[in-house]
């Protein structure tokens, strides 16, 4: 695959920008999903998204989903999360 499409997370931000791509005329067989949690990605399969299990952070899962190879399209949702009282992020 070439000038696809790279989703790094399919929650709901990930699938809402995904969403706004295929609004625009993308052709969803060019949207590659990446996301650690298998529901996610059968619903991203469903939709006919290409999908890929694992870590967005992993060098060799974004090499699976081609990013080297991607075009312009290149979106990594980070979950985000309140601060705790001492003024870091808690997941």
């Amino acid at each position: 695959m070439q000038d696809h499409a790279v989703v790094v997370g399919y929650g709901t931000k990930g699938a809402a920008a995904v969403a706004t791509m295929l609004g625009d005329g993308v052709e969803p067989g060019t949207v590659v999903v990446v996301d650690i949690d298998p529901e996610r990605l059968r619903l991203a399969d469903s939709r006919g998204l290409v999908t890929v299990g694992g870590s967005g952070t992993r060098s060799e899962v974004l090499r699976l989903a081609g990013v080297d190879r991607a075009g312009d399209r290149l979106l990594y949702v980070k979950k985000v999360t309140a601060p705790d009282e001492f003024g870091a992020n808690t997941h």
